[in-house]
């Protein structure tokens, strides 16, 4: 077991410098773990969720890494490093859901290759639409529109961190 995985920042002072941003758990440690059991401990200290989120971002897990974030942020609301990283993160959720909406539009449009062919006016009419196409189409619909307000949720998201990091920060021209 590691240093890190032992305890080593969890002290009155903070975490150690040399461990930060840095995974150095190898077999058997699982910092989100210990940093949810930290939390369970402690529920109001924000180091613990600091922890968590640094975990879930380092398996890659925005979404989790997001929430520990929102929450480490919500204790410490002057941490502008922490809320421009929040907003990074958002900013990243926000391009996934914009390639998965992109993909899922295309897809609807997929669903109803018929609809090009059908005729206009009475004769169309008088044909009617595929019941299936028209279903799948339905359920694509929704998934399009899900995706859309999960983008413009993040991208608001980030939107928001920025301008508090913009706040806290009004003559750093690195945030």
């Amino acid at each position: 077991m590691t240093a890190a995985c032992r305890g080593v920042g969890w002290g009155a002072g903070g975490r150690d410098q040399r461990f930060q941003g840095r995974n150095h758990c190898h077999r058997g440690c699982n910092p989100g773990a210990r940093a949810q059991k930290h939390i369970k401990d402690h529920p109001q200290d924000p180091q613990g969720f600091r922890e968590l989120a640094t975990a879930y971002e380092s398996k890659g897990d925005n979404g989790n890494a997001i929430t520990a974030l929102q929450q480490y942020t919500s204790m410490k609301p002057k941490d502008a490093k922490s809320l421009n990283e929040l907003a990074g993160l958002q900013m990243n959720q926000a391009a996934d859901y914009l390639a998965q909406y992109r993909a899922a539009y295309q897809n609807r449009q997929l669903l109803t290759p018929s609809q090009s062919f059908l005729p206009k006016g009475t004769l169309g009419t008088a044909l009617g639409t595929n019941q299936v196409e028209q279903v799948e189409a339905q359920r694509a619909d929704a998934t399009v529109q899900d995706l859309q307000q999960r983008t413009q949720l993040a991208y608001n998201g980030a939107v928001s961190q920025y301008q508090a990091v913009t706040t806290l920060t009004p003559t750093d021209s690195n945030t």
